[in-house]
């Protein structure tokens, strides 16, 4: 098991939370469905098992896409999920197309309004958007929704327990049963200082990996 597969096991383990976000949306039918950074596509495969969406992956990595893409192949979703290279501000996706749109931790790279009016773009009239971001400056994003109309659905946090119990902690048990396994080699090696340093930043500072899930719904001007 390399480190990426480590981090999508564990990644999996958010995936409770993701389906209590989508049980926050009223039934819609021939759901169009957007999933933008979606990197290895634990959450869009998720989305795949637990519904009948139509659904588009897009990344602005071509590995993770390409371990999306051969995780797609050995699934039985293919026929409903295509998969599409580039960055939210350039990539080609036709407007007010999608009912839901799912973020997961890319606001806070683009930056949290940014992010939110161009997604909001590509979202259809009434669509809802899940997006999942750090906790800081929860305040003040809520005035970002409401500026931009949007309508708070519901929300949920994840506190720095839950990212050790479900995340930092099941990564550190991971790499403890291959060290106990002997299965080591370069690349582990290396991964195994990566993982190391993760978990240390983790340690050093809990708070700053407590997390939010939002379920807003954009209202029709």
């Amino acid at each position: 098991m390399n480190l990426y597969e480590i981090k999508d096991h564990c990644r999996s383990n958010f995936n409770v939370y993701l389906k209590k976000a989508i049980e926050q949306i009223p039934p819609i039918q021939d759901v169009n469905f957007l999933d933008i950074g979606c990197g290895t596509g634990v959450s869009i495969l998720e989305i795949a098992k637990i519904t009948n969406y139509n659904l588009t992956a897009i990344d602005t990595d071509e590995d993770s896409l390409k371990i999306l893409e051969n995780k797609i192949q050995r699934s039985n979703y293919s026929e409903r999920i295509s998969v599409m290279r580039g960055a939210i501000e350039t990539v080609n996706l036709p407007e007010k197309n999608y009912d839901i749109i799912l973020a997961e931790g890319l606001f806070n790279i683009i930056g949290f309004e940014n992010g939110l009016l161009i997604s909001s773009g590509f979202l259809a009239d009434n669509g809802y958007m899940i997006i999942h971001d750090e906790l800081k400056d929860r305040a003040f994003k809520l005035q970002i929704f409401k500026k931009n109309q949007f309508k708070l659905i519901a929300s949920y946090v994840l506190d720095e327990k839950v990212w050790w119990e479900k995340y930092y902690g099941c990564i550190e048990k991971q790499m403890e049963v291959i060290l106990r396994q002997k299965l080591r080699n370069t690349d582990f090696e290396k991964a195994l200082v990566q993982a190391k340093n993760e978990i240390k930043t983790y340690k050093e500072n809990p708070l700053a990996c407590q997390s939010i899930y939002y379920v807003v719904q954009k209202l029709s001007k």
